[in-house]
């Protein structure tokens, strides 16, 4: 089997970390920048994620678990799309990581998602990590 791909983006974002950590953990402003997504949970390492919404017509729910949360830092959960053709089992999660790093008035964000099978599949992720970033970063920066 090859080896697992992970996807990478980041951006900096002309707001205050608070700000930025805020549209990460508020799920009104997620769904504002995350394509419409409804997320619930309650952010605690241990604890159940879920994403629910539309995608190109499709309804999906998509869960994981909490791994990390250092307020105002990192982020760190395991991700799985129940849009994919796979099954949901531990090895068809991701795990996506999400790193702050504070710059005074500006917050660079970095983000990881390993365990990717193949490189169309990191390429059409990192797509999509941009548009999020873009719209997040829009967002944020206009507000």
């Amino acid at each position: 089997m090859p080896e697992a791909l992970t996807a990478n983006a980041e951006v900096l974002i002309e707001v205050p970390v608070n700000k930025v950590w805020e549209a990460f953990v508020d799920p009104k402003l997620i769904k504002k920048y995350m394509f419409g997504t409804t997320v619930k949970t309650d952010w605690k390492k241990g604890s159940k994620i879920f994403w629910r919404g539309e995608w190109n017509g499709k309804p999906y729910e998509d869960n994981g678990e909490i791994l990390e949360n250092k307020k105002l830092e990192l982020l760190k959960y395991t991700y799985y799309s129940s849009i994919s053709d796979k099954g949901d089992e531990p090895e068809n999660y991701n795990t996506i990581t999400v790193q702050l790093t504070n710059y005074g008035d500006k917050t660079k964000v970095v983000l990881t998602q390993d365990n990717i099978d193949t490189l169309e599949a990191k390429d059409h992720s990192e797509e999509n990590w941009k548009i999020v970033f873009d719209k997040l970063k829009m967002m944020l920066e206009t507000d």
